[in-house]
């Protein structure tokens, strides 16, 4: 059975509201790091999860977790959460060079590891921007989530500071 979960989302002075459906193996960890994409990336209204038919990526044979596009409907920023195939890191970057690729991950620990499997497999893993949450913020952030949810506050730059269901998060993911 899959997981959903409703956001009606108030932040920088915008409004939107967003359904994220999970599949039936897809861990809460992994939506979380999803509704985290929305918040960091708001201005740039990402889509989550675009579809295999988007413009912007048919021709790649991979879809990411989420995609921000430019003015002129290319790829602005490619996004994963959690550990992709460095495979699929790999063609984003050579297809994708002018973006800005990233992989949000749910402790600082998964980020590190995922750096140094980075700098293995990829002729430029500084290429991949990796966002990290502390652990402890990203616990209490999880536990949170219900199925209708209300976020109201601000994002800037990797930092969060808003109210999800009346709880407050303050934290700022580390780029690694």
């Amino acid at each position: 059975m899959s997981l959903t979960m409703r956001f009606d989302i108030n932040i920088n002075e915008g409004h939107r509201n967003l359904l994220l459906v999970g599949s039936a193996e897809e861990p809460i960890e992994h939506m979380a790091l999803r509704l985290t994409a929305a918040l960091i990336f708001w201005e740039l209204q990402p889509i989550i999860p675009p579809g295999h038919d988007h413009p912007a990526i048919v021709d790649l044979g991979y879809v990411p977790d989420f995609l921000c596009v430019d003015e002129a409907g290319g790829v602005a920023v490619w996004g994963e959460c959690g550990a992709a195939s460095t495979n699929k890191m790999g063609k984003a970057v050579r297809k994708y060079g002018a973006s800005r690729i990233v992989a949000f991950h749910h402790s600082l620990e998964t980020g590190r590891r995922y750096r140094e499997t980075l700098k293995e497999d990829l002729r430029t893993p500084s290429r991949v921007d990796i966002l990290a949450w502390k652990q402890e913020d990203f616990r209490p952030f999880v536990a949170a989530l219900t199925e209708r949810n209300y976020i109201v506050g601000q994002s800037f730059g990797h930092s969060i500071n808003l109210v999800l269901n009346d709880q407050v998060f303050d934290s700022t993911l580390e780029l690694l």
